[in-house]
């Protein structure tokens, strides 16, 4: 999606520590390093105050609660310009919350997924896993 809309910024959006461009250097196949943010990691919790060509969204919104998913769905897309990469899995996680619920709080299929997405004017593509 990189090449074919040809972007030239990309917002990683829920990277976690991004080790998989500081230590695994993934982004390198696209030739553009994205801004990271992750409102959970110190030092990459600070808020982009901009739009990007491109936002990436890979294991973020299944550790999300039901209720604050089209509120994030909201904001990722207000970030991008021509295009949103999304990943969510829809199976229960291995590891689980101190207070026993499983990490996974939104376990749903595809189509409860796509229904949530919707119409958007952004160009988008869901990966499940």
């Amino acid at each position: 999606m990189v090449k074919e809309t040809e972007s030239k910024t990309l917002l990683d959006f829920g990277c976690g520590k991004g080790e998989q461009y500081t230590k695994h250097f993934c982004h390198e196949a696209w030739g553009i390093m994205p801004t990271l943010y992750d409102p959970a990691v110190p030092g990459l919790d600070r808020k982009p105050d901009l739009k990007f060509d491109g936002v990436i969204c890979s294991d973020v919104l299944e550790h999300l609660p039901e209720s604050q998913l089209p509120a994030a769905l909201d904001e990722i897309f207000g970030y991008a310009r021509k295009f949103v990469y999304l990943s969510i899995t829809t199976r229960p996680a291995r590891k689980h919350l101190p207070d026993g619920r499983n990490c996974h709080l939104t376990v749903k299929p595809p189509s409860w997924w796509m229904n949530l997405i919707g119409l958007r004017s952004i160009s988008y593509h869901v990966s499940f896993l």
